[in-house]
């Protein structure tokens, strides 16, 4: 399966510190599984069952496929407006996006485009859309 498209940038009258033009496709899977245990305290006629509630939690990237669409090697993306086409290969064998609840317990699969614009710099924080 194939992911086409055209990622359109606006550069304004002064330009713009970058490096780096990139668009990504991401996919992450959780699940949250809610159970119940007892356990049995006390001694003798003090004695009785308490029940505690329990999660087993689970979460992993299941899709991390980015493209390069633009490299400004002066660190600079100059005035203007710019296209950029693009085309991601994505496996066959991806699960279909969903969300499941019951009670307390979830799981859920999800994917999400993004562009990113890379600036360089520790206090330079990058400039995306999702």
């Amino acid at each position: 399966m194939d992911v086409i498209g055209r990622v359109y940038l606006n550069v304004p009258s002064e330009g713009y510190r970058a490096s780096t033009l990139k668009v990504g496709v991401y996919g992450k899977e959780e699940t949250c599984v809610h159970y119940t245990e007892t356990e049995r305290v006390g001694f003798g006629s003090d004695e009785r069952t308490e029940a505690y509630d329990r999660y087993a939690q689970e979460s992993r990237n299941i899709l991390n496929i980015e493209a390069n669409l633009a490299f400004f090697p002066s660190q600079h993306a100059p005035l203007g407006q710019y296209e950029y086409p693009f085309e991601l290969n994505l496996p066959n064998n991806l699960p279909t996006q969903f969300y499941c609840r019951s009670g307390q317990s979830s799981c859920f699969v999800k994917y999400h485009m993004e562009v990113r614009l890379h600036r360089e710099g520790l206090f330079k924080p990058d400039v995306h859309h999702r």
